[in-house]
């Protein structure tokens, strides 16, 4: 390789590696490094809750921590603020828990004979009164996230 093409491939490792970081960091952590607001948080909300995993999650400046958890099959990932603020749930559901609506679209979408690998319900406490649907799904060897809305619109394709 040329030594043009070597510093042209290096300044683009370099780019992304830039850019990633500073989007978004997360790191694993002990419980022991979870702030205490944030484990109260977590508890009261879910009480039966097995808490299995803690990262601490640098995205666009703002620091938030993140849990996950386990309460009888369901599995479950928090998105806690360090003074304990719940932002947003993710929680795994079964497909005949996805609402009728958005399996009616993922029917009649061109992902309708897609092998769905998982079905997620996600709360983001700033738009409570807007819960989205996130499927993986993986069709010809390929995955794709999709997200519906309530009314079973699929929003984001990814």
């Amino acid at each position: 390789m040329s030594y043009r093409k070597t510093i042209s491939v290096f300044t683009v490792a370099i780019g992304l590696a830039t850019a990633t970081a500073a989007f978004a960091s997360e790191k694993a952590v002990k419980r022991a490094d979870v702030p205490k607001p944030v484990l109260a948080a977590v508890e009261a909300k879910f009480p039966n809750a097995r808490l299995t995993h803690f990262a601490k999650e640098i995205e666009d400046g703002t620091t938030l921590y993140e849990v996950v958890l386990n309460v009888g099959t369901s599995h479950a990932e928090i998105s806690v603020s360090p003074d304990g603020k719940i932002v947003s749930e993710e929680t795994t559901i079964t497909m005949n828990e996805l609402p009728a609506a958005a399996q009616k679209s993922l029917a009649a979408s061109k992902y309708g004979k897609a092998k769905v690998l998982r079905v997620e319900r996600v709360m983001d406490a700033a738009k409570p009164d807007a819960t989205t649907f996130e499927l993986m799904v993986e069709q010809a060897g390929e995955k794709h996230e999709l997200a519906f809305d309530e009314a079973g619109k699929l929003t984001r394709v990814e």
